[in-house]
């Protein structure tokens, strides 16, 4: 693989210079703004911790590793990219079961590895795409995830669910945006990938505010 080989993937991008992706760039500060305002609100309700911190930092570096890819657009930059989504999913499955059901930190890792496997090996391989999402099928884990995390709450009566259940629409929608981009280069040149990034940072906050907020058990 050749690290440095450039990508052009989206309507913006008419060129291989830095800024030639200024909107899809600067609309990662989505990511770091939701890092930022999860460690204060945490702070703010003295509840503020390493896996607190841990996944508000992750949060940022989700909006750096995308923020590189959108300007530098070469394969480095794009593994920078996926990588940092990948551990905020995995890292934000297993703080969220651990925090939300108080379950065991065994069976809360026993759960995060088994999505994780799911989106490195690829949804494909166990029936779970939906073609027309394209590359977009390796955030569709990440929906189901949240949609039954959320209906495992609802059935506990508990209000976190809410916040999740709103966190899956949410990227259900931007998965959206984020497939159509292509497709509607010549009718909107801008496209519409820069609304996955402000929704996306969106998801994570209330991922995040859902841990802050409701979480059962902390401390570890």
């Amino acid at each position: 693989m050749d690290l440095n080989q450039p990508i052009d993937i989206y309507c913006e991008r008419l060129s291989p210079e830095f800024w030639a992706e200024p909107v899809n760039a600067i609309t990662n500060l989505a990511f770091v703004a939701a890092g930022v305002w999860a460690f204060l609100y945490a702070r703010a309700r003295s509840v503020l911790d390493p896996a607190i911190i841990g996944l508000s930092i992750l949060s940022t570096c989700v909006g750096v590793g995308s923020f590189l890819f959108h300007t530098f657009a070469v394969q480095w930059a794009g593994i920078a990219d996926v990588g940092s989504i990948a551990l905020f999913m995995i890292a934000g499955m297993l703080i969220g079961l651990r925090r939300l059901f108080a379950i065991s930190w065994l069976w809360a890792t026993i759960a995060a590895i088994g999505f994780a496997v799911v989106i490195f090996v690829g949804p494909e391989r166990f029936n779970i795409e939906i073609p027309a999402l394209g590359e977009g099928n390796r955030y569709l884990p990440a929906v189901i995830a949240l949609g039954m995390i959320s209906g495992a709450l609802a059935l506990k009566r508990r209000d976190a669910s809410r916040p999740i259940a709103s966190a899956a629409c949410i990227l259900s929608l931007s998965l959206i945006f984020r497939t159509i981009d292509a497709g509607i280069c010549e009718a909107f040149p801008l496209g519409t990938h820069f609304l996955w990034h402000i929704l996306n940072g969106c998801v994570l906050a209330l991922i995040m505010y859902s841990i802050i907020r409701y979480q059962i058990h902390s401390g570890d």
